[in-house]
């Protein structure tokens, strides 16, 4: 792992967090605290619960040895904070100006999409094109990329055009807020995409678990501000089922192949390295 890279792991994750306490068990109080004022609570707890999956995606990274299990996270940063450099300019006048949160969100987002794509092609350069543990399964795979398509064009269509979110939202939407979701929601996906460029689990681990973690407190948090469920009800209905299939699906990929992982590892030298065979699907 190159030492820039866990350098930033290292800064970042500080960062993230506070962004997590601020906007999760505060969530009301987004004016005084926060880089521009959030309402309904839920869109302050779903933006919370990807930053707290942050924290450990990069604590993943600050940990780990290998380039190639943290390539793919790097790009989906770049685009996330793009994205969110993007939404910075275009709803400069809601945000709270005179407050030092705001100074620090500035600087973030339009500071790192100029330093993440630089990070992302050095860690790709020193990634080892073998090794690393078993390929995901073939259906596996189908359903990342499944999932990361819909997510890259539903993301990418809600920051475009947000009035096709905000109309058809479980919960009232702002149109900064609803930017800042569709940036967390682009992230994912472009995450998830990664498995077309490697399929090793090891190079989709840390950033499943960590929108497993974000997904998981999003689950919490629903729970805790379930008054602010005002849209539609088929929009309420479609998001607890989208909450329910995507933590199904990151959590049955997590135990099935780490636990593939772990016969390999325990394989005796000179083994074959073949992948054990899958349950059936």
């Amino acid at each position: 792992m190159l030492k820039a890279t866990k350098v930033t792991a290292i800064i970042v994750m500080p960062v993230l967090f506070a962004a997590f306490v601020i906007l999760f068990p505060f969530a009301n109080h987004t004016k005084a605290l926060w880089a521009w004022t959030i309402h309904p609570r839920m869109s302050a707890i779903t933006m919370a619960s990807g930053y707290l999956g942050g924290v450990w995606f990069f604590y993943r990274v600050a940990t780990s040895k290998e380039p190639h299990r943290v390539a793919g996270g790097l790009l989906a940063a770049w685009v996330f904070t793009a994205m969110l450099g993007l939404t910075t300019i275009i709803h400069w006048d809601i945000f709270n100006h005179d407050h030092i949160s705001f100074w620090a969100w500035t600087f973030l987002y339009l500071a790192s999409p100029i330093f993440l794509p630089f990070l992302f092609l050095a860690n790709r350069r020193a990634s080892s094109p073998t090794g690393g543990g078993p390929d995901v399964p073939r259906v596996g795979v189908f359903a990342l990329v499944a999932v990361g398509v819909t997510q890259v064009v539903a993301g990418i269509t809600w920051f475009i055009a947000p009035h096709l979110a905000i109309d058809n939202w479980p919960w009232t939407l702002t149109k900064p807020s609803c930017r800042s979701i569709a940036s967390f929601v682009t992230f994912s996906g472009t995450l998830l995409l990664w498995i077309l460029v490697d399929r090793r689990w090891s190079a989709v681990q840390f950033g499943i678990e960590a929108l497993t973690i974000g997904l998981t407190v999003t689950s919490i948090g629903a729970l805790i501000a379930n008054d602010d469920f005002t849209g539609p009800g088929y929009a309420v209905v479609l998001y607890v089922l989208a909450l329910i299939t995507l933590l199904g699906l990151f959590g049955t990929l997590i135990v099935t192949n780490s636990r593939w992982a772990g016969k390999i590892r325990l394989r005796p030298a000179g083994s074959s390295s073949a992948r054990p065979s899958p349950a059936p699907h």
